[in-house]
């Protein structure tokens, strides 16, 4: 199905990005009568091929996050590529409710990896060495 998961009690979610061949989209299923259904497919506006978004993903009952490591804004340099998108869910759909740039101007693919405890996001870089940064 895609190219990142995660998994919480409740919910899950999986990518298809294409490996930057189309823009990407984030599937979320909620287990429920002892079986996953599919809920909601996640793919913001003006996303671009090249985004990568899902390319990392993390959810909870209440906030889904989705890495767009390619994403590039338009008043920053491409080296500094990355977005996490947030989305929160109200009843039974998920909305857009945040997005989190890259903050370096010097390391790129913000969003490689994230992972959340409680209110602390973590997001990790893809800086090209042989470690990534966080």
């Amino acid at each position: 199905m895609g190219t990142a998961t995660s998994v919480s009690a409740r919910f899950a979610i999986a990518s298809t990005n294409s490996l930057g061949q189309a823009p990407g989209a984030a599937h979320i299923y909620e287990y429920t009568g002892g079986g996953w259904v599919y809920r909601q497919t996640l793919s913001p506006s003006g996303l671009l091929p090249g985004d990568m978004f899902g390319g990392s993903l993390y959810i909870d009952d209440s906030t889904a996050l989705v890495g767009a490591y390619g994403h590039v804004r338009p008043d920053a340099p491409s080296s500094a590529a990355g977005a996490v998108y947030v989305f929160t869910r109200v009843g039974s759909r998920w909305t857009q409710t945040g997005l989190i740039h890259n903050p370096s101007k010097v390391l790129g693919s913000f969003g490689w990896t994230l992972d959340k405890s409680g209110r602390t996001l973590v997001v990790g870089y893809n800086s090209g060495l042989s470690n990534g940064e966080v």
